[in-house]
């Protein structure tokens, strides 16, 4: 077995792989998120006329998704486990 792998399975063993983890994931999640849907939200209002059913559909989607991001911005820090 490789160093590398005996470390990894030292941190399974351990519980330290999910709070080194975890917190690059979540803020990678976290700005996916808002760049992604923000970017549906302004092509949604600049761009997109007349409005079907399904824009609108898709547009409080992209709005829901937008603001549940921007209420765990707030909770980021406890979900990462991160001091402030």
């Amino acid at each position: 077995m490789s160093q590398g792998h005996i470390k990894f399975l030292f941190l399974i063993q351990t519980g330290e792989l999910l709070p080194r983890a975890l917190p690059p994931l979540i803020i990678t999640e976290f700005l996916l998120g808002v760049l992604g849907n923000g970017l549906a939200l302004w092509v949604f209002c600049w761009h997109m006329r007349p409005w079907k059913s399904s824009t609108v559909l898709l547009f409080n989607l992209a709005l829901a998704d937008f603001l549940l991001n921007a209420v765990s911005c707030q909770l980021l820090p406890l979900r990462t486990g991160l001091e402030v």
